[in-house]
């Protein structure tokens, strides 16, 4: 086509999908940057759905994985089948995987537990591959497969080039800014700053739409995105609302601490 798209759809085991996400400087954790262009960051194994993706891929139900899992999604520069095997290896350049990061990184959790290995060696996963080396063609596959799935407007602007040029701005500050759900939640609190709780801000102080922010802070990352996110928008303005909205929360909670312990002031 015009846009050189190449797709190739195969089933990969349970273990394999485990290897390729793993860190090549260190196999007991994944490699984060292989899901930079997912829309969603993991959700942790705790989460209910996640914890019943591995609980299956570790039962003796997991041959059954297949068919209960909507499988993953890859994007790449290039691939290269072997030809003329029933079970080629694949070869992949500049991998990215856009749909399934929780099956994903919940797959590599079950991997690591040695008790129910022969069970999780059932595992098979549906594999869709494409090859594209054009950026916006990458983010419209990224957006079009999660669309597809239970997932928010703000997931679905977070590789908005926008939101990137954000999260450089704020890392020159030294603040983490979150254009993904928890993208660094490794990281303390008070250097984080998230995009839904900082553009809320941004509408409420910046735009003057305070009752909008306070009610429907959705529409932020819905039909107001462009308004928020507007050519004028900057970390700036960003962290300052962010801070002003702090600091009233605080004199809030004083106000009412106070009038619980009856303290006149």
């Amino acid at each position: 086509s015009d846009q050189n798209l190449k797709a190739y759809i195969c089933t990969i085991t349970g273990q394999s999908l485990a290897d390729l996400v793993s860190s090549t400087s260190d196999p007991d954790k994944v490699d984060d940057q292989i899901f930079d262009q997912n829309v969603r960051v993991f959700l942790k194994k705790t989460n209910r759905i996640n914890s019943k993706i591995i609980e299956t891929a570790l039962s003796e139900s997991a041959h059954t994985f297949w068919y209960r899992n909507n499988g993953v999604t890859i994007i790449c520069d290039k691939f290269e089948p072997a030809p003329g095997k029933r079970s080629p290896e694949v070869k992949l350049q500049n991998v990215q995987i856009v749909n399934g990061g929780q099956t994903s990184n919940c797959l590599f959790e079950a991997s690591k537990n040695e008790s129910n290995k022969e069970n999780f060696e059932d595992v098979l996963v549906l594999l869709r591959i494409i090859e594209s080396a054009l950026e916006d063609v990458r983010y419209q596959i990224a957006e079009s497969t999660n669309s597809q799935t239970p997932i928010n407007a703000r997931d679905l602007r977070a590789n908005d080039r926008l939101q990137r040029q954000l999260e450089e701005a704020f890392a020159d500050m030294g603040v983490f800014y979150e254009r993904k759900r928890l993208q660094f939640q490794e990281h303390p609190i008070n250097v984080r700053i998230d995009a839904l709780d900082a553009s809320q801000a941004y509408l409420s102080y910046g735009l003057g739409l305070p009752e909008v922010a306070k009610k429907d802070r959705g529409r932020v990352f819905g039909d107001l995105y462009d308004e928020v996110f507007n050519p004028e928008i900057s970390a700036d303005k960003l962290l300052y609302s962010k801070q002003l909205i702090d600091l009233i929360d605080e004199r809030k909670a004083v106000i009412r601490t106070n009038i619980k312990n009856d303290v006149i002031l």
